[in-house]
């Protein structure tokens, strides 16, 4: 593969900052837009609507392809054609053409009349430089490591046993430290998750009654960053495994926010950093069982003192009137996780009393993400 440009994205893809509306017209358009993909499926045939889902699965790899060679990013140069794009990428026009094909017929690329592909408002999210890309995540979601996993989600129905270990003969974070570039992939495709979180999650809750915030296991510090931005009063510690620690460095200090966060090597099942005013875990829970849950919540409560909170931020689920992409994000930890799971408030609550918390608070924010707020008991 040959190298790829990372431009600026074009200001005709770009939607500027993220807007931050009140969850009720969020939630609104995306009932509104739930209610007419439906309606248009109950004017086709049930046959047609359902090989339309059962085709998913190219759509996926097709994305994945796309997304790992960098095609919107060359595209955001400028409109190019089947043997341009093969150049740039090192794959075959012929059959470069046949993937896109797919994804024009979805709108996710244009292509004109004289061959030239082009992207969509849909397609710019796979450009590097947008703030809101997914590219990581397309590449990752579609990538062979993990869908051979989902292929064997009937055995781990039907043993309990994990998906991914009975696949690949080691658990997610012992098949990452093997293979440390789907490692990367995995962490820069929950970083891009991050970005979109985090703005929401920073406007979404009063963190200016803090002093100091500590962010366990948060990565490179992109949900930390985000409110420390919004909110002068607090500052941070970010906990983490030594290696990311020095990515995190660098991504602070580009924000101007290094002086305000302490970085700490650590992880949730150690001890950590006493007496913060917050505790924040986004996204770690569902990785796990309940059991480790709960251990993961005892060593936070071990730390936090009497006035302390813990901020748990993840997208809960209500399988009674389940709502997208809930259901997805819970059957991808059912396949990579050994008992992970997306979970309801009431589960939320269980977890805190047996940790000796009491859940105090939730709030819904507009993007699919809860942060359930606990006190000591």
């Amino acid at each position: 593969m040959g190298p790829f440009p990372s431009p600026k994205l074009p200001s005709r893809y770009r939607d500027g900052a993220m807007t931050l509306l009140p969850r009720p017209v969020v939630r609104a358009v995306l009932r509104a837009r739930d209610a007419m993909m439906r309606a248009a499926d109950a004017i086709v045939p049930p046959e047609a609507a359902l090989l339309d889902e059962v085709a998913g699965v190219g759509r996926t790899a097709a994305l994945h392809l796309v997304a790992k060679h960098h095609v919107a990013n060359h595209l955001a140069a400028g409109p190019k054609t089947k043997d341009q794009l093969a150049r740039l990428t090192g794959l075959r026009p012929e059959l470069l053409e046949r993937v896109m094909s797919l994804l024009v017929a979805r709108g996710i690329f244009r292509v004109d009349k004289a061959g030239r592909y082009d992207n969509t408002r849909t397609s710019s999210a796979l450009v590097s430089e947008n703030e809101r890309s997914m590219r990581a995540m397309a590449e990752y979601f579609g990538a062979p490591f993990n869908l051979v996993a989902w292929a064997n989600l009937e055995g781990g129905l039907r043993s309990g046993a994990p998906v991914f270990d009975a696949t690949h003969g080691a658990d997610i974070w012992e098949f990452f430290a093997k293979h440390e570039e789907h490692g990367r992939l995995f962490a820069a495709a929950m970083s891009e998750l991050t970005n979109i979180d985090a703005p929401m999650i920073a406007a979404g809750y009063p963190f200016e009654r803090f002093e100091r915030i500590c962010d366990v296991a948060g990565g490179r510090g992109t949900l930390l960053a985000a409110i420390l931005a919004r909110h002068a009063r607090p500052r941070g510690v970010l906990v983490e495994a030594d290696y990311v620690l020095d990515e995190a460095k660098q991504y602070l200090a580009e924000r101007r926010l290094a002086e305000r966060v302490d970085r700490v090597v650590g992880n949730f099942f150690e001890a950590l950093p006493r007496g913060h005013d917050a505790y924040l875990l986004k996204d770690i829970l569902h990785d796990w069982d309940d059991t480790r849950a709960i251990a993961i919540l005892k060593n936070v409560r071990a730390a936090m003192k009497p006035s302390a909170k813990v901020l748990v931020c993840e997208l809960p689920i209500d399988h009674l009137r389940p709502e997208y992409p809930a259901p997805i994000s819970d059957l991808q930890m059912l396949v990579v996780t050994g008992g992970g799971k997306q979970r309801s408030e009431a589960q939320f609550r269980a977890l805190f009393e047996a940790a000796n918390l009491s859940l105090s608070d939730v709030r819904h924010l507009a993007v699919p993400m809860s942060i359930f707020e606990a006190s000591p008991r």
